[in-house]
């Protein structure tokens, strides 16, 4: 495909978005409507038990889109209905009622509370009681997440959901999480899944340092429903390969008028540290190092070394962990309004977030305003309007100084804080240039601007009770800016006298959509909905980044003022892409006598990510389900009537594509270098081609068999539901390595496949249900199993992130006939105990690595298997060490009530799973001035101490040898126990609000990441510190991931 094509295509995916717009304004000249013998109904509708008004409740005309919502006094008017048609009560939280319409113009209606009951869920495009689901669908309502008084949608989630894991990256303010949905179906094309916001599809991102639901506020969402299956992310084609997260958000009432005030404070801490040497217990341990590994044979040194630094002046000795971090803090406060009449509804919210990180001089601010509006132009037509904006800052070193937590936990604590590397002194502080993290999270001035405006609108036009259309556009415009300045007191800015890079990313999502849909019951058994949509994306981005050096200044980028008052400038990185899709999808469900469920979808998508010939791709998905309570040999057992509410088999088949690759990798392109092309004796700068084309790369595909079961008991008291899946992603769209003859590294080409099988059960119950005193309780277990059947011609890959100091070390294994997400590396025998120069042979000169040369091994140093016995232990002698992947995981979530005061618990579990330690690396350094760790020290081999585990002194001296390459040494169980949330609320006694005349008023304390029961020695097991594919696909390699900390927070919540 040539530039002109691919112009073509973008110029035609703009137009139809357009016409999108003029579709829209079609819709409001549009006439229709049949008329009907029609009347209209009015009622009430209260709570069973205590008989308080129900408000918001949802009153709907089966098989239409004809419905109201009751107002704060619980009633409703609902115009159109004709006798004999049903009339559908739904409230979260409740269990649906249907009244049959007959002569009567008043209906009054009593609903029972209930937990994981008939709810209606949003399923993309539509929404669906849940009780005619197909496929796998889990969903939250506010109400089930909120009450632990999260700060971040990642809170909410967590242990929640089965066969979902919820997994930070790091525990920095306003830092990425990944969400992966039953297992990785993906190599080296992106695995993340979709996120949808009000019907809007978010551009896909695996960046592992950003979190996509850290920009909107939790309080502002109304639902959260979750697509697992691929027959139920079919409707979203390529974009839904990995599942899909539709987050809907609050919206306005019909006859209610409510303000909700939130004021939220807190104060976090480190919640597991790593024990370390203090200053005179390292000096002591740095000493008997030294001798022991023979570095340093005068045993006087010590006393010497504590007399003129200890005894002198003992309080310039610092303990970096206890200098370098803090206790942050979290601010919260938030204004609401939710209402509106008949005509028009309206929720709008204002929040501001404040986060001081753990970390001196890091942390997240965050602004978020939101309005959703309906207004009803006429009987027929709709318009539903979403604005927001949201900006944030994240701030502090850490997000450009990976290795930071390190350094803190290393540094030497005989080394004052106000020291920099230039302080040298070759007998007391020789670090090795190593630069203070205390001066680097101090001096460096790091912040990360980003400002997100989203806007949409949609018109729906009811021609009558069965058809509807209707159309929208939606405007993404993220802006991003990024500032560092780092002074001459860290090695980098001394080398450049001052370094400043200024960075900006900005970009522009659109999308258009047409929809039509049809929805009747006929002859009171048949249900049919049928829907048909088409969709235009289309996404562009800009980077820009400039470094700036040689400044006369310090200070700053308040002291600079402005970046180009530096001396030297860099030649600048610029980037630009624009991606575009277009699509249909023809939806349908049918229902016979809501026993007989059948659903079935198409799905074409075109991206402009492929060649013309490859660009499109077709999806189908199938499924069927079975409500046998529904049948009357069910019925005829009166124990199954009376205690079984729903029992109901489900089964699906789907697929779905990926294409989820960098853009242009289809075709050949070029970059320039200063020093590419080679005259005479000099070199000139030139364009190259840097990148192989392959026009012949198209969808990868993952299809998926999906059987369940959906169990409620005891008028709804006791909710199971089951799953089993077997998902096979084919054509993966993987990099390939290329020989280096062909002068390229890579090319991405469709080889290899992947499958995952696995299961789910969710078990939830309502424990307790009296006046004054409700328990309620949801667990879920949850397990997959990965097996690469392909690779194409290759047998296996190695991907990953060096974790030693040999480059080229990776630490993942990817093969076939094996789990996805193995551990690669040296298998550890044990410990030397002598002086030893023939390891298993000696190799040549020119043998690579540690065991190959000659040189002696000293005691204390680890014994390597030679796994493949040719007499030397090298990179060829590397095992499987280690499984990222978990037997299970799983999650618990319980809420009491007694009277006024409401207690919630969150746990969250994973079992089987392993660690690689990356830390260890440094926490292990016996032969370097850095500190230690406590735990290692004490248990490391000495002639002494013989019994001892964990390398003896000068081992680690030794880097090049024993760190050059993962080893089992590092591989830790990850398997863990965690109380994430608990919450005690205190809410005032009803009779109270109702004489105050206000709706609530709550007090809320709150401790978030309560405790953890692991063996794991690291901060934390849920950690994936990487990148690339590493990160993707393999979470448990921590490199010095920024620590989880333990929140206590006070809210304050009041409503009126």
């Amino acid at each position: 495909m040539n530039l002109k094509d691919l112009n073509n295509l973008r110029a035609d995916t703009e137009g139809r978005i357009k016409a999108v717009f003029l579709i829209c304004m079609f819709v409001l000249v549009s006439a229709g409507g049949f008329a009907q013998n029609t009347k209209s109904i009015s009622g009430t509708v209260r709570e069973k038990g205590s008989n308080e008004t129900v408000i918001g409740a949802t009153v709907q005309v089966k098989g239409t889109h004809n419905g109201v919502i009751t107002n704060e006094n619980g009633e409703y008017t609902i115009k159109n209905v004709s006798p004999g048609q049903v009339l559908v009560f739904s409230m979260i939280g409740m269990n649906t009622v249907e009244k049959t319409v007959g002569s009567q113009n008043r209906i009054d209606v009593l609903m029972d509370a209930g937990v994981l009951i008939d709810e209606v869920v949003v399923t993309g495009y539509q929404t669906q009681r849940k009780v005619d689901l197909t496929g796998s669908v889990s969903s939250l309502s506010s109400d089930q997440f909120m009450q632990t008084n999260p700060l971040s949608l990642e809170q909410a989630l967590k242990g929640k959901i089965s066969g979902v894991q919820v997994m930070n990256n790091d525990g920095a303010p306003g830092g990425g999480i990944t969400i992966k949905i039953r297992g990785a179906s993906s190599i080296t094309a992106g695995s993340s899944p979709l996120y949808v916001i009000d019907g809007f599809p978010l551009p896909i991102s695996d960046d592992p340092l950003e979190s996509p639901l850290a920009t909107i506020s939790p309080d502002a969402i109304e639902s959260i429903s979750i697509l697992k299956d691929v027959s139920s992310t079919a409707i979203y084609g390529a974009q839904g390969a990995n599942g899909v997260v539709l987050i809907t958000t609050k919206k306005g009432s019909a006859g209610m008028s409510e303000i909700s005030v939130k004021a939220t404070y807190g104060i976090s801490k480190l919640a597991n540290s790593i024990p370390m040497l203090g200053a005179e217990d390292y000096m002591r341990a740095y000493m008997r190092d030294m001798i022991m590994s023979g570095r340093w044979q005068n045993a006087d040194f010590y006393q010497e070394y504590k007399d003129q630094i200890w005894n002198t002046n003992p309080s310039r000795f610092q303990f970096y962990p206890d200098l370098c971090l803090q206790n942050g803090t979290k601010q919260n406060y938030e204004v609401s309004y939710r209402g509106g009449t008949d005509r028009i509804q309206n929720s709008t919210i204002f929040s501001l977030m404040n986060e001081d990180g753990i970390a001196i001089n890091t942390g997240f601010k965050r602004f978020y305003f939101q309005t959703n509006n309906s207004i009803k132009l006429l009987p027929q037509l709709t318009l539903n309007t979403n604005l927001s904006y949201e900006h944030n800052i994240r701030s502090g070193a850490f997000w450009t100084e990976g290795n930071i937590f390190n350094e803190i936990q290393t540094f030497s604590p005989l080394v004052p804080k106000e020291w920099t590397f230039q302080e040298i002194d070759d007998n007391l502080y020789y670090t090795g240039k190593m630069d203070n993290p205390y001066r680097k999270l101090k001096d460096i001035d790091y912040s990360n601007k980003n400002n997100t405006f989203f806007g949409q609108a949609e018109l729906v036009y009811n021609i009558n009770d069965n058809w509807f259309v209707k159309g929208g556009i939606g405007v993404r415009i993220p802006k991003g800016e990024v500032k560092e300045f780092i002074p001459k007191t860290i090695q980098r800015g001394y080398d450049n006298n001052g370094l400043a890079t200024y960075a900006t990313q900005s970009g522009l999502n659109m999308r258009g959509v047409v929809q039509a849909g049809f929805n009747k019951v006929f002859n009171k058994v048949h249900s049919l909905s049928v829907n048909a949509v088409y969709e235009a994306n289309t996404n562009k981005y800009e980077t820009f980044n400039q470094e700036y050096s040689q400044f006369n200044t310090d200070l700053g980028w308040e002291g600079i003022y402005d970046a180009k008052s530096g001396n030297h400038v860099k030649s600048p990185g610029v980037s630009y892409e624009k991606i575009a899709m277009l699509s249909g999808v023809l939806m349908a469900n049918y229902s016979y006598k809501g026993r007989y469920l059948l659903k079935a979808s198409m799905r074409a998508d075109g991206s402009s990510k492929f060649s013309p010939d490859n660009r499109w791709g077709f999806f189908p998905s199938g499924a069927l389900g079975w409500r046998v309570s529904e049948e009357e040999f069910f019925k005829n057992v009166s124990w199954l009537e009376k205690n079984v509410n729903n029992l109901k088999l489900r089964f699906s088949y789907g697929q779905v594509g990926n294409d989820q690759i960098a853009p242009y990798a289809y075709a050949q392109t070029l970059s320039s270098s200063q020093r590419q092309a080679i005259f005479g004796d000099g070199a000139i700068p030139a364009l190259y081609t840097s990148r192989m084309a392959n026009p012949e790369i198209s969808w990868e595909v993952t299809e998926e068999f999906n059987g369940g079961l959906d169990l409620d008991m005891f008028n709804n008291r006791l909710n199971i539901s089951l799953d089993l899946y077997t998902k096979t992603t084919r054509d993966m769209l993987l990099e390939q390595n290329l020989p280096r003859t062909s002068g390229f590294g890579k090319v991405t080409r469709n080889i290899g496949s992947v499958r995952n099988r696995g299961f789910e059960i969710s078990i939830g119950g309502v424990l307790i249900d009296k006046k004054d005193f409700t328990w309620n309780a949801t667990v879920n277990f949850s397990s997959n199993q990965s097996k690469v059947l392909s690779l194409g011609a290759e047998t296996q890959m190695l991907e990953g992130r060096p974790v030693g100091s040999a480059s080229g070390s990776e630490n993942v294994l990817i093969k076939k006939g094996y789990p996805l997400g193995l551990f690669y590396g040296l298998q550890m025998e044990g410990i030397r105990s002598n002086w030893h120069s023939d390891y298993n042979g000696i190799g040549s000169a020119d043998s690579p690595w540690w065991y190959a040369t000659e040189r002696e091994m000293p005691y204390g140093f680890p014994s390597f298997a030679d796994t493949n016995g040719d007499g030397k232990v090298d990179m060829s002698d590397r095992v499987v060490i280690g499984d990222v992947n978990p037997v299970f995981i799983g999650g618990l979530n319980t809420r009491l009530r007694w009277k006024f005061i409401e207690l919630a618990m969150d746990f969250s579990w994973s079992y089987g799973n392993d660690i690689i330690n990356g830390n260890v690396y440094n926490l292990m350094n016996n032969g370097d001035i850095r500190n230690k760790s406590a735990v290692y020290y004490k248990d490391a081999w000495f002639a002494n101490n013989p019994t001892g585990t964990f390398t003896g002194p000068g081992a680690i001296d030794w880097s090049g040898y024993m760190w050059a390459a993962s080893n089992s040494e590092m591989v830790e169980d990850g398997s863990f126990l965690k109380m994430n949330n608990l919450a005690v609320t205190f809410r005032m006694p009803k009779n109270i609000l109702k004489a105050w005349k206000i709706k609530d008023l709550a007090l809320t304390y709150t401790i978030n990441n309560v405790f953890c029961l692991t063996n794991y020695s690291g901060y934390d097991p849920e950690v994936r510190s990487g990148s690339s594919v590493n990160n993707r696909i393999l979470p448990g390699v921590d490199i010095s991931a920024y620590p989880y900390a333990r929140s206590h927070i006070f809210s304050l919540n009041f409503k009126y």
